[in-house]
């Protein structure tokens, strides 16, 4: 018999420590990327200790987190505890983010000047978050750089302030994208450009900066990279701090 960690979790809330949709947690399981063990009369728990190496939380941390123990389940050997509120939340600015309808698609502004060209759509196949995600495919590409597809929305920044922009992603192939944040307005300054690499899992990236001013900005969380791969968006947040995992920085 394995041995069994006093501190576990559930499928469900190692969903919610990490950031991934529980089928995302249930294939790792499966394909033994994180360690777990089943319970004789069904279900799965997974050692906090292993989910503190992929969020990068100590597992005191984890504990401080948890505030609800339940008895034993039968035939199991130790003590569940499961999570019940998270630490650090933060408010979600971003607007239809998770995409799970026609509604979140209207939020975001596809733009296809000068030559490139993009299609958007509700995918309800596959989701990092929800039910379903935003499929970007990419008809058209120009050799002009700031004309390349991207989606884009506008929020209001303050002069000092740190800013996250982080996103689920997964495309056809290995290829890559920037998440970009910019003034609205001339002159067109970039606060944050970063390139970031997503292939055939989903996997969040992220980007941060703090604001040089007060005003309205123009987040990015998918521009183009010269690439005609398509790929999937889900779970955009822009919040204000520093980067904090999906399960805690997400706020309705």
């Amino acid at each position: 018999m394995p041995f069994r960690s006093k501190y576990v979790a559930t499928i469900q809330d190692a969903a919610k420590i990490v950031g991934v949709s529980e089928r995302t947690v249930y294939n790792w399981v499966y394909q033994k990327k994180i360690e777990a063990y089943e319970l004789p009369g069904g279900g799965w728990r997974i050692p906090l200790r292993a989910l503190s190496e992929l969020v990068g939380m100590t597992v005191e941390g984890l504990r401080a987190s948890l505030s609800t123990s339940v008895k034993n389940t039968k035939n199991a050997d130790d003590k569940d505890l499961v999570l019940s509120k998270n630490p650090d939340i933060v408010k979600n600015l971003a607007r239809g983010g998770d995409f799970e309808g026609k509604e979140d698609l209207k939020e975001w502004q596809l733009h296809v000047e000068d030559g490139s060209g993009a299609i958007l759509e509700i995918d309800r196949t596959t989701a990092a978050t929800g039910k379903s995600s935003l499929f970007i495919g990419i008809t058209q590409l120009s050799d002009k750089d700031y004309s390349r597809p991207r989606i884009s929305q506008g929020q209001v920044i303050r002069k000092g302030k740190i800013y996250t922009l982080s996103a689920f992603y997964k495309a056809e192939e290995e290829r890559s994208i920037y998440i970009t944040v910019q003034l609205h307005c001339l002159p067109w300054t970039l606060f944050v450009e970063k390139e970031v690499i997503i292939g055939a899992e989903w996997e969040e990236h992220w980007a941060k900066f703090t604001a040089p001013q007060d005003g309205e900005v123009t987040i990015q969380p998918a521009r183009n990279n010269n690439s005609y791969v398509n790929y999937w968006i889900d779970g955009i947040r822009f919040f204000e701090g520093e980067y904090k995992p999906y399960n805690s920085g997400h706020v309705e």
